[in-house]
């Protein structure tokens, strides 16, 4: 009967087995896999085996990269500034830092501090970025439009900051690179990476966009 199967315990259901429990770690985690092999060892294996094959670049040198000191904002990308200025707020707590605009020749400047949608809307001088902050997380939010297709994704960009001479080090390797570089002045720079990701490099201190 079909409510046998169903209702009726299944004697040894409680003892352990060999199967995994669906957990990768934490309580049903199995301690081994199939065949009496410990997970552990099946991957140091699989990860010495692509050492071995070239496949994985050595990451124990890292302390000798660069060492980044801030991260300046996330520059997200959104339909409706208005409506996520409004979440961020309610829901995060974030407080508005300021609001910039790009011109005509794209040049970016400050919105006025008694700035509003309604007045925006009649004269058609919207705000492009917002910025918002709680503690250390600052975002950058980018209006994109309704019509406008988010090809990059909603993370458009990370800033960081970093000292002069990171920065030279930093700047040159991505010239080295050949790394597609998007903006570029005395204290920043904005480059794309293999993924697809942009990212700023600021000396600490100059961060360009932020309307503190």
């Amino acid at each position: 009967q079909p409510w046998v199967e169903r209702s009726i315990p299944h004697v040894g259901d409680h003892e352990p087995t060999d199967t995994p429990a669906g957990f990768a770690v934490g309580p049903g985690a199995p301690s081994q896999a199939s065949g009496g092999v410990s997970m552990s060892a099946e991957v140091g294996l699989a990860v010495a085996e692509r050492l071995a094959d070239g496949e994985v670049a050595e990451l124990d040198g890292a302390s000798g990269g660069p060492q980044f000191r801030a991260i300046n904002y996330l520059l997200v990308q959104v339909s409706d500034l208005r409506k996520a200025e409004n979440f961020y707020h309610d829901f995060l707590g974030m407080r508005l830092l300021g609001r910039v605009r790009r011109g005509p020749d794209d040049v970016i400047a400050p919105v006025p501090r008694d700035y509003s949608w309604e007045r925006a809307l009649q004269t058609g001088e919207l705000a492009d970025i917002s910025f918002l902050a709680n503690g250390p997380l600052v975002l950058a939010v980018q209006r994109m439009g309704l019509g406008v297709i988010l090809n990059q994704g909603v993370l458009e960009m990370v800033s960081l900051g970093v000292d002069s001479h990171t920065f030279a080090q930093l700047k040159g390797q991505v010239l080295m690179r050949n790394l597609t570089v998007l903006r570029s002045d005395a204290v920043s720079f904005v480059f794309r990476d293999p993924m697809n990701v942009n990212w700023e490099i600021a000396v600490v201190g100059s961060v360009p966009l932020i309307p503190f």
